[in-house]
C-alpha cells in the first residue's frame, strides 16, 4: 500500500466542507455556472466551497467584492488542488 496525501478540508470557520468539481470561469457558458455555484456557496452560512478544478485570476473577472471572494475559495482550495496533482492517475 503507498501513502497517499492526506489533506485537511477543514475551514477555519467551522462551516462543513463543499468540494465541487466544477469549472470556474467568467468566459464559458458552465464555466460561468460554476463561478456562481461557487459565490453563492461562499455565501451560506453552512458551508465552505473547495475547487477541487483549479482556477485562477485569468480566468476570471469580476467586481472588486466578488473577486475577493472567489480568489478566498481559491486560497482554500490550494491544499486540495496539490493532493489531487500528486495523487497517481489510477
Amino acid at each position: 500500500m503507498t501513502d497517499r496525501p492526506r489533506i485537511s478540508l477543514t475551514p477555519p470557520d467551522g462551516r462543513r466542507p463543499l468540494v465541487f468539481a466544477w469549472g470556474v470561469s467568467s468566459f464559458f457558458g458552465w464555466g460561468l455556472y460554476g463561478l456562481n455555484l461557487a459565490l453563492s456557496l461562499s455565501a451560506r452560512p453552512d458551508f465552505t466551497p473547495f475547487a477541487a478544478l483549479k482556477f485562477g485570476p485569468s480566468d476570471i473577472l469580476l467586481d472588486p467584492l466578488r473577486d475577493h471572494a472567489a480568489s478566498e475559495i481559491g486560497t482554500q482550495s490550494a491544499e486540495l488542488w496539490a493532493a489531487l496533482d500528486a495523487a497517481p492517475d489510477d
